[in-house]
């Protein structure tokens, strides 16, 4: 409960809170040597009476400590759990961004293989086509040679008839 109290039924029976009632009786026995009644009758109340009704409220006023405590132990224990809860989702983002992280690096790294593997790819295209460049050259310089070689043993066959 937010607040705590007990009705306190006076012997004129009119009912007040106990700590209305103990205000009451408190401040008329600090303010005046007169005796002290009823608020609303003005009935007398005696010692015993103001004495159980101190009682009362003293009771009272322990029970409201120990709903305080009570609530502060609640509070205490959602703001830990509130933190619990704080750190728990610090940690899930955490471990998300970390996931999110190597998955990124990896793709990173399969992207890098595919430069390189398509790097690789084009220069062995290039040292092909070089090579068969070389080979068609050194294919033509071989057919050059072979002509040359064909005219002269013509030219050397055509001085042998001619002699």
């Amino acid at each position: 409960p937010i607040w705590y109290d007990e009705r306190f039924q006076l012997d004129c029976n009119h009912l007040y809170h106990s700590e209305c009632l103990w205000k009451w009786v408190n401040k008329t026995t600090t303010d005046t040597s007169l005796n002290v009644t009823c608020p609303l009758c003005r009935a007398f109340i005696d010692a015993a009476t103001s004495e159980e009704l101190k009682e009362v409220y003293t009771h009272v006023k322990k029970v409201r400590k120990e709903h305080e405590k009570q609530r502060n132990r609640e509070a205490e224990a959602a703001r830990v759990a509130l933190v619990q809860e704080e750190k728990e989702k610090r940690k899930v983002a955490a471990a998300a961004l970390a996931a999110e992280m190597a998955a990124q690096r990896k793709q990173e790294q399969k992207e890098q293989a595919l430069r390189l593997a398509e790097e690789e790819r084009m220069k062995q295209e290039r040292r092909t086509k070089k090579e068969k460049r070389e080979a068609d050259k050194e294919k033509r310089r071989q057919q050059a040679q072979a002509k040359k070689e064909k005219a002269l043993q013509l030219a050397q066959d055509k001085k042998k008839q001619a002699a």
